[in-house]
């Protein structure tokens, strides 16, 4: 702990971001040294080793602040390229250190190949609650369509873990949601469907089809590539036909479609995973999947999502009854019921979508081409749909 307190404090963040991301294995040699003091020796070392990275990290320094400047009236004084697990870049640009004048800028992911405009998306969404009032959003600021870059107001605040969870929480997401359903007809008709929309009940079979679909063809490779394809063809597979076809047996009415009165405007990614708590309150973030939408599927999405699972029962149930409550959807219970099984088996295949090449090219791009950090999320991914379908399973008696 010591020598990684020295090491933080003898280059900026930015470049340590940059060395650690590209010397990840020299890290580990370096911290089993754990002397009591750095020797000057060791100093000399790191120096000499960081030189390139720190020159690396201020040439891109450069380039990012001659590319963004345009987006800024004041003069950019600190860009940071800030890590995390989605498929776009995010940099925390900073403007004024007095003032604490910090925003973010988004740049979307423009390599997939299904049409979905991510930064337009997420701009009219925010753009048009933020008009509403609704202030537990970040605020927009630009969009540049031909960039595919957003800028917005920076956000302080923390995740909550699912242990730190509590009653008032769930109130304040639940609210959130009400909030966003409560736009008027003639409003959510010019907004466009939410990415994979469900208007219909023969949609969300169409969902999982086009899953397996996009992975079906899956070629192994990697250090999980066998397990990978066996997965699919002795548990998924043989488990999602034995779903549709209860669906199909149990439901009526499938291709009739909801009127735009039933629709709603969903967030799209919801859940406390894209929430930061601040003294001013809960601000929800991240909304490049939103659109109009079935107001149940909402719902069933967030109790089975991977930020959901470690929540405690008590709270879930607390959070539907909250939903029943204050959304005003007829036969919640029912039609929760109705999609459980379909919505679940959605989420162990979404977990798979590490499988499909446009879903790679994605990490690719936002992560530079780590292949390490590739296969480990592969990995781990797995581990995830492994979990899901046991707990499906269970659910089901089978």
């Amino acid at each position: 702990e010591k020598e990684k307190s020295f090491m933080k404090e003898l280059f900026e963040e930015s470049t340590w971001q940059c060395f650690r991301k590209r010397s990840m294995g020299l890290w580990g040699h370096i911290f089993t040294l754990k002397p009591q003091v750095p020797s000057k020796q060791t100093k000399k070392f790191i120096n000499e080793l960081l030189n390139p990275a720190k020159k690396y990290s201020e040439q891109m320094s450069g380039v990012y602040v001659d590319r963004f400047q345009k987006y800024f009236q004041k003069q950019i004084i600190k860009i940071e390229n800030l890590e995390h697990k989605g498929n776009n870049k995010l940099f925390k640009i900073s403007l004024d250190k007095r003032k604490n004048k910090n925003f973010i800028l988004k740049e979307y992911s423009t390599v997939q190949t299904d049409g979905w405009d991510r930064g337009k998306t997420e701009f009219g969404f925010i753009s048009y609650f933020w008009k509403r009032g609704l202030r537990n959003i970040p605020e927009p600021i630009v969009y540049d369509e031909n960039e595919h870059i957003g800028v917005y107001s920076f956000v302080k605040g923390k995740k909550l873990a699912s242990k730190e969870l509590k009653k008032e929480d769930i109130i304040e997401i639940a609210n959130f949601l009400s909030k966003v359903y409560q736009a008027p007809a003639e409003d959510k008709k010019k907004f466009g469907l939410a990415k994979e929309a469900c208007l219909t009940l023969n949609d969300y079979i169409k969902i999982i089809d086009n899953r397996i679909t996009n992975i079906i063809n899956y070629s192994p490779s990697g250090k999980n590539g066998r397990r990978a394809r066996d997965f699919l063809d002795r548990e998924i597979i043989p488990l999602a036909e034995k779903i549709k076809q209860d669906f199909y047996r149990n439901s009526l009415n499938f291709n009739e479609e909801l009127s735009i009165d039933e629709q709603v405007i969903i967030p799209g990614d919801f859940g406390f995973h894209n929430c930061l708590v601040s003294p001013k309150g809960h601000f929800l973030l991240d909304f490049e999947y939103s659109g109009r939408d079935d107001p149940i599927r909402q719902v069933s999405h967030f109790i089975h999502q991977d930020s959901s699972k470690e929540i405690e029962k008590e709270l879930i149930k607390f959070f539907l009854e909250e939903c029943k409550k204050k959304l005003n959807i007829p036969d919640f219970e029912e039609k929760l019921k109705r999609i459980d099984a379909l919505v679940a088996m959605d989420w162990v295949l979404h977990y798979l979508n590490v499988l499909k090449p446009d879903f790679i090219k994605h990490l690719q791009f936002a992560h530079e081409g780590d292949q390490d950090y590739i296969e480990n999320l592969i990995e781990d991914r797995l581990n995830k749909a492994e979990f899901k379908l046991n707990l499906l399973k269970n659910s089901l008696n089978i």
